[in-house]
C-alpha cells in the first residue's frame, strides 16, 4: 500500500512541478519585447485589411463581403490542414514565409488596380496571418509563460489600434495607398 502511495505522489509531482521560488525562469526583456510586436504585427494588419474593405473595393460593385472572405478564406485553411506538417518546418522559414506573404500582400493591396488582384493580396496576408499565428504560438511552447502573455498583449494591442490608426490616418485625408504603403514600413523595419 505504502508503494502504490508513493508511486502516485512521484508520478504527480512529474505532471505538476513546483514553481521556483527563486524566481529564475523569468523571460529576457528582449523575448518578451518581440513576442508582443509580433503579435502586434500580425494582428495590426488582419485588422487593418478588415477596416479597409471598403476602401479596398471602392467604385466596384463587388460586395463589401468579398474582402472578409478573402481574409477569413486562408486563415481558416491553414489552421484546419497546417498543424499536421508545420512542426517538420524549421522556425527561421516560417517567419520568412510570414513576412514575405504579409509584404507581398500588403503590397498587392495598395498598388493593384483591378479588384480580383487586390483580394489576391488579402488572401496572401491571410495565410502570413495564419501561419503567423500557428508558429507564434507554438514558439512561445520554449520560453516562459511571460511569453504568451506578451504575445497576446500584443494582439489585442494590434487588433485594437489599427482600425484608430487606419480612422486617424483617413480623417487628415492621406489615402488608402499612403497607410498601407506605411504599414508596410513598419513590417519591413520590425521583420
Amino acid at each position: 500500500m505504502a508503494d502504490e502511495t508513493t508511486e502516485r505522489e512521484t508520478t504527480e509531482m512529474e505532471l505538476f512541478p513546483a514553481k521556483e521560488e527563486n524566481h529564475q525562469a523569468k523571460e529576457k526583456p528582449v523575448t518578451i519585447l518581440a513576442f508582443y510586436i509580433f503579435g502586434f504585427l500580425i494582428y495590426a494588419i488582419y485588422s487593418l485589411i478588415i477596416s479597409g474593405a471598403q476602401d479596398i473595393l471602392a467604385g466596384t460593385f463587388v460586395p463589401t463581403s468579398a474582402v472578409l472572405v478573402a481574409n477569413v478564406g486562408p486563415y481558416f485553411v491553414i489552421t484546419v490542414v497546417a498543424p499536421y506538417f508545420i512542426q517538420k518546418i524549421a522556425y527561421f522559414p516560417r517567419v520568412m514565409a510570414i513576412f514575405f506573404l504579409e509584404a507581398t500582400g500588403l503590397i498587392m493591396v495598395a498598388t493593384a488596380k483591378r479588384v480580383g488582384v487586390r483580394l489576391l493580396g488579402v488572401s496572401l496576408s491571410s495565410f502570413g496571418f495564419g501561419l503567423g499565428e500557428l508558429s507564434f504560438i507554438a514558439m512561445t511552447s520554449f520560453y516562459h509563460d511571460t511569453a504568451v502573455s506578451a504575445f497576446s498583449a500584443g494582439t489585442g494591442t494590434g487588433i485594437s489600434l489599427a482600425p484608430l490608426y487606419y480612422t486617424g490616418i483617413l480623417f487628415i485625408r492621406l489615402t488608402i495607398l499612403t497607410i498601407i504603403y506605411f504599414m508596410c514600413i513598419i513590417v519591413f523595419t520590425n521583420f
